[in-house]
Formats: structure tokens, sequence, C-alpha cells
């Protein structure tokens, strides 16, 4: 009788704790205004003119993308995406200022995905993972930088796979940004301030200034990262996002070593036919050609003295034949 006391006690404790605990959930559920309420600073300096959720879990954690009036009633915007935890902790990351609509569409021409609120952030899968990812152009006052957001599967929270500075004329005539297929890889060049051994100046679009050159970035799985791979070279590029209309990540066939294999078989194979005509092999063919004469001079003497002898005695061998006959008669 004891034991089914306990028992029902225990169950009764168990279903009030769970009910406590659902409870605190409902509790922590905000709204989006809550959201806003959060991030608002409290000298009413800054509007919200936009807040559009990004991604969120069913496990609690959310993110926003807001655009914000820095100056009142003056569009100058700026850009910030907010990550929430469980615990509606706050991870906040600037994603720069706007520009005009006319510079906008000259820098975002060569970047594929949704284009969010018509400025310099688009939305799309740039790594192949299934998941949207954050491209944002940041124009601050001392540079430009590319940053490419996303957010981790497993631990929810905003990562960058990409922050690289990059170069652009002003007001931009080009785009600085481009994504394209390269050597098997998918990924994008960035212009960007060259060191050496880079071929400076190669295709730059504006005369007159070196020191430039567009680097190739491709996504590598294991570090969950856009690395740089190397210069680019124009005549490996295979289609662009400017060109086709579309750009989507695909795995690399990698036929960038098998070219760099082949390449060098050849100059091996070459460079072991011409080294027999090089000037430090010259005296080497000389004592082989004087080698090889000796050889067949001293062959040809041989053969010269066996036929003379050979003669000598076919000669004397007849005559002794016609005296013994004589005698015999």
């Amino acid at each position: 009788m004891k034991k089914k006391v306990l028992f029902v006690v225990f169950l009764f404790i168990s279903l009030n704790i769970n009910l406590i605990s659902q409870n605190d959930a409902l509790n922590n559920i905000w709204s989006t205004e809550d959201y806003k309420k959060a991030i608002i600073p409290s000298d009413g300096k800054f509007i919200i003119f936009e807040f559009d959720e990004f991604i969120s879990f069913s496990t609690g954690e959310i993110s926003f993308l807001c655009k914000w009036d820095t100056e009142l009633n003056n569009n100058d915007f700026s850009f910030t995406l907010y990550s929430f935890n469980k615990e509606n902790k706050i991870q906040k990351h600037q994603l720069g200022y706007s520009i005009d609509e006319n510079k906008t569409n000259i820098v975002m021409r060569g970047i594929p995905g949704n284009r969010l609120w018509n400025e310099v952030i688009s939305i799309y899968d740039f790594n192949g993972d299934g998941r949207d990812d954050i491209l944002a152009l940041c124009f601050w006052g001392m540079g430009y930088y590319i940053k490419i957001l996303g957010v981790d599967p497993v631990t929810k929270e905003v990562v960058e796979y990409l922050n690289e500075e990059f170069f652009v004329n002003w007001p931009p005539t080009f785009q600085p940004v481009e994504f394209i297929r390269y050597k098997g890889m998918s990924g994008l060049k960035l212009l960007q301030v060259g060191v050496p051994p880079v071929r400076s100046g190669i295709n730059f679009p504006v005369p007159g200034l070196r020191g430039m050159a567009w680097i190739f970035y491709t996504w590598d799985e294991s570090q969950r990262q856009f690395i740089e791979i190397e210069e680019v070279d124009p005549q490996f590029i295979q289609e662009t996002y400017i060109n086709t209309g579309e750009w989507r990540y695909r795995p690399s066939i990698l036929i960038s070593p098998v070219v760099e294999i082949i390449e060098e078989e050849i100059i091996i194979e070459t460079q072991e036919k011409t080294n027999i005509y090089n000037k430090d092999s010259f005296p080497l063919l000389i004592m082989f050609l004087i080698g090889s004469g000796v050889v067949v001079i001293t062959g040809l003497i041989v053969v010269l003295i066996k036929r003379n002898m050979n003669h000598k005695i076919s000669s004397i061998i007849p005559r002794t034949r016609t005296a013994r006959n004589d005698e015999e008669f």
C-alpha cells in the first residue's frame, strides 16, 4: 500500500513539473513586435523600416534582417542581422549601408539570388547545403567588404563563411564580385589589391591602375568556409553568372591538378629531349662521337688485315699443290 501511495505522489509531482516547464516555454514565446522592442535603442534615433524573418527553428532560435534609417527622414539606411537564441540573447552582425539604386545595380550585377529590399544584400544558397545564406556588400568609410553568412545546422548560430575586402572604383563602373565556374569549381572572383606574384592589372577594367588582381574563392566543406584558391586565369573560366543569367553551387570536378600534371609531364619530356643539345652536354656528345669513330675505324682495320692475310694464304697453297703433282709424274 505504501508503494502505491509513493507512486501516485511521484506521478503527481512529475505532471506538475512538466506543466510548469510548458507554461514557461509558452511565456517565453515572443511576437515580432517583442523582437523589435528588444533591438530598438532607447534614444529613439533609429527607425525600423524593414524587419524580415531570415530563419527560425522549432527549438526557439530565430533570426531577423533589419533595415534601419540611421538619420531620420534622410533615407540613409543601414542593415543588421539579429539572431536570438532560445533564451532570447541577441547576436548582432552589421551588414553595411545602402547606396543609390544605380550604383547598387552595377555592383550587384554578378551576384545571383533574391536581392533583399532591392539593396546590396542577396539571399541564396551559395554553398550548396540546401539552406539560404546572406551575401552583403558592405560599403564602409574606410573600405569595402563582402560578407557571406549562414546558420550552423548544429549550433543554430549565425556564422561567417566569407569576410574579405574588395576593390571598386567610385562611382562604380563595373561589378567587383562575380560568381563563376572556374577549373571545374563553383565560386566567386573578387577584385582585390594584388600581392606578388599576382599578374597585376590582368583584365582590370579601369585603365592606368595596377596592383589589382581577380582572386578566386570556392567553398571548402571540411572548413565550412569560402577559401582563396588562386588568381583567376581567364582562359579557365567556364561560365559566368553575367553571361548565363543563372548560377548554382556544384561540387568541384578539380580539373586544375590534372592540367598541371599534364603540363608538367610535357615540360619534363621536352626538357629531356632538348638536354642533348644543351651546352653542358656538348663535351659528352663530342666524346661519344670520337669514341664511336675510333671503334668504327678499328673495326675497319681489323677487317682489312684479315682480308690481306687470307689473300696471301690462298696464293701460297695452289703453288705447293702444283709442285707435288709434278713430282708424282
